[in-house]
């Protein structure tokens, strides 16, 4: 699953570069572009995983996006989205259950532990969070770690950061999410060619997306979809997934770095 995600980047960044007159001028290309993810997230639903599933959906609307669409075809994609999502809602009794109960939790304010699984998961989160304080209990003196939270070395990673490392902790751990993000952007503006900026901008929305919806989730803000933290949450396979992420944006800035290097040089000939 974890290299799925990386091959879907570069898929549809090499069907999308050139824009959206390159899939205009080309149907195959176009519908290719959207049958790949879409068979990627219906075999993902079908395990059924349906957070990665959605994630593979929204790479892939951030993909066509960027690639030019025009508003009218990405509002139809989008519509087309939210029905599956509706479908989804209205017959899978477990998307149900699981939405409706965080949604009375958001709308109520409080958390019953009892009534699902996950919702004792994000109880338990919070109780961790709140026992950090500021500065923490101590790197390894987590007590929701080792006695309450389940998950607690993977989903749920994050609770245990704010725990053992405190406020201070956990916003340092944001900001460098946040500066992870400001320099894969960057790269991608200032890539060599578009091929490498449409990479970069879909491995970093990719590395951003699943720490925004992980952080969501712990804090109660999100429904619980089962997605790691990156580079955080225990994992071989994801560890490699988001390390080759990062070796490949390093690998187009530093070829974006020699093209205008050579272009200085040429202009600066006499």
């Amino acid at each position: 699953m974890e290299i799925v995600k990386i091959a879907l980047v570069l898929f549809l960044a090499q069907q999308c570069a050139g824009g959206f007159d390159r899939l205009r001028r080309d149907d195959r290309r176009f519908w290719t572009a959207l049958a790949i993810p879409a068979v990627s997230m219906i075999a993902l639903a079908l395990q059924p995983n349906y957070g990665n599933a959605a994630m593979m959906g929204l790479l892939t609307l951030v993909m066509l996006t960027l690639s030019g669409l025009p508003l009218r075809i990405l509002g139809w994609l989008g519509a087309g989205a939210v029905a599956v999502s509706a479908l989804g809602f209205f017959t899978i009794a477990k998307i149900n259950h699981r939405l409706v109960l965080w949604w009375l939790g958001i709308k109520d304010g409080t958390i019953d532990p009892s009534a699902d699984d996950k919702l004792y998961q994000v109880y338990q989160s919070l109780l961790g969070l709140g026992a950090g304080g500021w500065h923490g209990t101590g790197i390894g003196a987590s007590q929701q770690r080792f006695a309450f939270l389940p998950d607690s070395h993977t989903d749920f990673i994050f609770s245990v950061v704010g725990e053992e490392l405190g406020l201070a902790g956990g916003l340092v751990t944001l900001f460098l999410f946040v500066l992870l993000g400001w320099r894969g952007y960057n790269i991608a503006r200032n890539a060599g060619d578009e091929f490498g900026s449409l990479v970069a901008a879909g491995l970093t929305t990719m590395l951003l997306a699943y720490a925004a919806i992980n952080i969501g989730m712990v804090t109660g803000v999100l429904p619980v979809m089962g997605l790691p933290l990156p580079f955080i949450s225990y994992g071989g396979s994801a560890l490699i997934t988001n390390l080759a992420a990062v070796g490949i944006l390093l690998s187009i800035d530093r070829q974006g770095r020699a093209l205008r290097a050579r272009k200085v040089r040429v202009i600066g000939r006499p």
